[in-house]
């Protein structure tokens, strides 16, 4: 079976077929197929580079906003 052409979804990569609900065993489209297949897409999701930190200091002095970048400590 040819592979198609890899899906899209927003906010995600597309990461390959997988023949079981798990996405342990990846597809191997070289495979004589002989019966009915079903597939499933692998998705990871693409993180954002950074984040902007708000603090509400309820009522005490004010703390400025930061952005770090993701995986910052």
């Amino acid at each position: 079976m040819p592979q198609p052409d890899d899906p899209t979804k927003t906010d995600y990569t597309f990461a390959g077929w997988y023949s079981d609900s798990l996405l342990k065993t990846a597809y191997d489209f070289s495979t004589t197929v002989s019966g009915n297949v079903t597939l499933y897409a692998k998705w990871d999701k693409i993180l954002p580079s950074e984040y902007r930190v708000v603090f509400d200091s309820r009522g005490g002095s004010s703390v400025k906003q930061q952005v770090l970048k993701h995986g910052a400590v």
